[in-house]
């Protein structure tokens, strides 16, 4: 109640990492609308603003891992091709206005949420039923036609403006279809998916080539994510700053699947002299320095990096580590681990998987 009642205040609690107040405001403004939980079966309008905040609360949710909540109302929207999902079904209010109002985002997130609870094969299906959809609208642009396939004159300008728009709307349904296969850990279909995304994504051939390398890497292939990392780094020499980091994450990368822990450091701490900020390389330094038998340093620096700029380190990942290794450490890592729930309650929002800080329950 701290922040306004509508979407602004919904921007704020999402900036703030107030994932589960958010998701308390979107029941509150669904139900100024006539819709939210418990409101299934009654009479309701859809309109884009009204699926623009259900798309943001089926978001929160996954943010959150409540994964279960997202699938059971996300179910309500069944294929998301109901008659009253359409601007047409409301000819007074949108005249002469066509097609779904639904967000293309939340169709895709639609698609993708079974494979967080397990079903991958589930999620591809309904990613590729996705993807030939895009591609019909698509085969309809380039002939000449609007997206629906009806004969309406677009214009030149508008055409292209649209082809744009699908195009890299295709790129996004690839990318969460990899995303699919590399969590089922099947590299040979990654790949081949990876490999249409570097034909169709020219503006980003360099990440591209360097995501091919890693998938390689996962799949043992030193020698041939070598030569995907090399050209990269030919694509990155023209980037400046960021073509700089991501050689040399591209180099520490390497180093590290040869275990060749010292070299690996040395890249990560360039890395972090050039981005000082990046919690990414303190995380991957202390890695390293674990690799190498220095625990304590590996600790220190990360104590010493939360302790300059807490809010920055408050990643999941990041205090898994810490706390993994306090385990590692000392016979006082639960007491270590309770001084870090003080810090992330101080620091952090509501949203934060308080399951990172591998706290054990207290014995009864």
């Amino acid at each position: 109640d701290d922040v306004p009642q509508n979407e602004d205040g919904l921007k704020q609690l999402i900036g703030a990492q107030c994932h589960n107040a958010a998701i308390n405001l979107t029941t509150r403004l669904l139900t100024n609308v006539g819709q939210g939980p418990g409101a299934g079966g009654h009479p309701s309008r859809h309109s884009p603003h009204s699926l623009q905040l259900w798309y943001t609360r089926l978001a929160l949710f996954v943010k959150l891992r409540k994964f279960a909540y997202a699938e059971v109302e996300g179910d309500a929207f069944g294929d998301l091709d109901k008659p009253d999902l359409f601007y047409e079904f409301y000819p007074d209010t949108y005249p002469g206005k066509r097609g779904s109002m639904v967000p293309f985002a939340m169709r895709l997130l639609l698609a993708e949420l079974p494979q967080f609870q397990g079903n991958h094969c589930t999620a591809l299906n309904s990613l590729y039923k996705l993807l030939n959809v895009v591609h019909r609208i698509l085969g309809n642009l380039t002939n000449g036609i609007s997206e629906d396939g009806s004969l309406l004159d677009m214009g030149e300008q508008l055409r292209q403006a649209s082809m744009k728009l699908w195009e890299d709307r295709e790129c996004r349904v690839y990318f969460a279809i990899l995303n699919c296969v590399l969590n089922q850990k099947d590299y040979v279909v990654a790949i081949k998916v990876a490999r249409i995304l570097l034909e169709k994504n020219s503006g980003r051939k360099a990440q591209l080539h360097s995501a091919i390398g890693r998938i390689y890497l996962r799949g043992g292939d030193v020698e041939t994510a070598q030569s995907h990392f090399h050209k990269a780094e030919v694509l990155y020499h023209s980037m400046a700053l960021e073509g700089r980091l991501e050689i040399l994450i591209n180099k520490g990368t390497m180093a590290l699947a040869m275990n060749s822990y010292a070299e690996a450091y040395r890249y990560y701490e360039e890395a972090s002299k050039l981005q000082p900020k990046n919690p990414l390389f303190i995380n991957n330094m202390a890695v390293c320095l674990l690799y190498l038998g220095r625990l304590s340093e590996s600790v220190h620096l990360l104590e010493s990096t939360m302790q300059g700029d807490p809010a920055l380190c408050l990643h999941e990942g990041y205090l898994f580590n810490v706390c993994t290794l306090y385990e590692l450490q000392s016979s006082e890592a639960a007491a270590k681990k309770r001084s870090m729930l003080r810090l992330v309650a101080k620091h952090a929002g509501d949203g934060f998987n308080v399951a990172s800080l591998k706290l054990q329950p207290a014995k009864t």
